[in-house]
């Protein structure tokens, strides 16, 4: 539609005009005052849920989320456990900069911004809380076909032909897993340690606004972050049958090589088991919610190739998230690695000391394996063909985008801003976390992360997404095994063959445990271009459990 061009006449029509059933999403320009074009200002997404009770999704043909959606189980309210410490576990939330909560005094609108604020503000009306559910119901997804969902990454945009504002990314486990904690930070009033899940609330949404855009206000719009996805939050078992395909099949979204610009999206799985905890003053640790996540595919786990070469941000491979439970996937090929065959060095693994046989690769492109995130969790992940996994991180050291509010120990009641600091860190993970990975017949990549760095000179690894680095490494659980029972494991740059973006300063190291274990074992070989991969000799208490917290000021 050119510019200035009257839209048709059902979007003026009040039962469809979304401006006038939903006034947040549309912003005043000025002028005649005709609809000239709609203007959304945030993301949003849909929820199929129940409380303890069972949700069954079967289909004989396929299941496809086209949008945005958030199936699960979210379990019932355990407060109560707390008793007289109860409230030390629900926090007030951070302010920000503006002394708002949501970054709402410069909206258009005095009474759109009192309802936004009064939604998280803990008024009468505020729908925010601390969420600490258990005893949810069970999860059952199973096609005759094929299973698909819908992820988007974080895009930024520039251009006064682009949208108002960016998205941002759906697969973050900081979406929806919020904590808080001040641990021995001195100078503050302390705050009970604690992890539980956001289901839903509003966040300031300021920071994404594409500045070639001058439209007053859209700053200010609040953006929704929650779960979305498939999953049981507040215990329940998660099952999965897929007689056919899953995951990645075909493109979704415009990001591509040559036009960088375009939003990324694609057809990934999120398929989550929740799992919430709190630290009483007398250390008690008191867990709720978790379960077993039983996946079984028929076909393969994102076999689209011209799915997989346009990945940007590898959350949007897949996120698999066991928070206190047992993982176990069975699937044909689990992503896939093409193999580079060639007599010269360029086409060879860049440590080969056996003549180069242009009939045996000893370099691949790895692509189109999910990321893990575990908690006190094991991940057991089989596959028949190729093994691919994109990388894994702590779902209790992510980036979160709120906090709760803080206060000097003077006890004069000053409350950090959330753009100030106050973000607190623990690991989730335990000495018993495990990953398993088993290709019986194909070959195997434990990570590619490697290959995902920003755009800058320095080729530093990309911040704030579930796998990015921590301590300068790619951190893993203490317990990792990894075998290609009939084939190769390609690791590092041997993994990344055409793709000269990478930083092999970043190497591999398992977390320090006294139950660590290291195993990677082929029945070709390992290649792996001399990237190192290492057990941490560090002192166990190098990453801190949630009886031990970190808040950074």
């Amino acid at each position: 539609m050119p510019p200035n061009t009257p839209v048709d006449d059902w979007a003026l029509d009040p039962g469809y005009n979304i401006c006038e059933q939903e006034p947040g999403q549309c912003i005043n320009i000025g002028g005649s005052g005709e609809l000239i074009g709609l203007h959304p200002a945030t993301q949003s997404f849909s929820v199929l849920r129940t409380g303890s009770g069972d949700l069954d999704l079967i289909s004989s043909g396929d299941i496809s989320m086209q949008s945005l959606y958030g199936a699960y189980t979210a379990g019932m309210s355990t407060a109560s456990q707390a008793g007289s410490q109860t409230g030390g576990f629900n926090q007030p939330r951070a302010r920000a900069s503006d002394g708002s909560y949501l970054g709402t005094s410069g909206g258009s609108e005095d009474d759109i911004n009192a309802g936004y604020e009064a939604l998280v503000d803990g008024g009468a009306n505020s729908t925010y809380a601390a969420w600490y559910p258990d005893g949810g119901g069970n999860l059952l997804l199973r096609t005759g076909g094929d299973l698909t969902g819908d992820i988007l990454a974080d895009h930024r945009l520039s251009g006064a032909d682009r949208h108002l504002r960016g998205q941002s990314t759906s697969a973050n486990l900081g979406n929806w897993l919020w904590r808080q904690g001040t641990g021995d930070t001195g100078g503050v009033e302390p705050i009970s340690t604690s992890w539980w899940i956001n289901f839903g609330s509003y966040i300031p949404g300021g920071d994404k606004v594409n500045a070639s855009r001058s439209i007053n206000g859209v700053q200010s719009v609040p953006e929704l972050v929650g779960f979305t996805g498939f999953g049981t939050l507040g215990g329940g078992n998660l099952s999965v049958e897929v007689a056919g395909d899953a995951g990645l099949l075909a493109k979704r979204g415009g990001a591509t090589a040559l036009n960088p610009n375009a939003a990324p999206r694609s057809q990934g799985l999120v398929l989550a088991v929740g799992s919430t905890g709190r630290v009483t003053a007398e250390g008690e640790l008191l867990l709720t919610g978790g379960g077993d996540m039983d996946v079984r595919i028929g076909g393969d786990l994102n076999p689209g190739l011209a799915a997989r070469a346009d990945i940007f941000n590898l959350d949007l491979n897949g996120v698999l998230a066991n928070l206190r439970g047992d993982l176990q996937m069975q699937t044909g090929n689990l992503g896939g690695i093409a193999l580079a065959y060639g007599s010269i060095g360029v086409y060879n693994d860049a440590k080969e000391t056996r003549a180069y046989d242009p009939f045996s690769a000893t370099l691949g492109t790895a692509g189109g394996g999910p990321v893990l995130m575990l908690g006190d969790a094991v991940a057991n992940l089989s596959a028949r063909g190729d093994l691919v996994i994109s990388g894994t991180g702590d779902p209790g050291r992510v980036a979160i985008p709120a906090s709760p509010a803080f206060s000097l120990s003077g006890g004069n009641g000053t409350p950090y801003t959330a753009g100030s600091g106050g973000y607190s860190w623990f690991s989730l993970w335990t000495d018993n976390t495990a990953i398993s990975l088993l290709s019986a017949g194909g070959n195997l990549t434990p990570s590619t992360q490697l290959g995902d760095i920003g755009s800058t000179s320095g080729r530093l690894p990309n911040p704030e997404h579930n796998y990015s680095t921590t301590d300068g490494r790619f951190v893993y659980p203490s317990q990792l095994s990894a075998v290609a029972a009939n084939g190769s494991v390609y690791m590092g740059t041997s993994a990344l063959f055409g793709d000269g973006t990478y930083n092999d300063a970043y190497s591999l190291m398992l977390a320090p445990s006294a139950n660590g274990s290291l195993q990677i074992l082929a029945g070709d070989s390992i290649y792996a271009g001399g990237y190192s991969v290492n057990q941490s000799g560090a002192s166990l208490g190098a990453i801190a459990p949630p009886s031990i917290r970190v808040l950074p000021g």
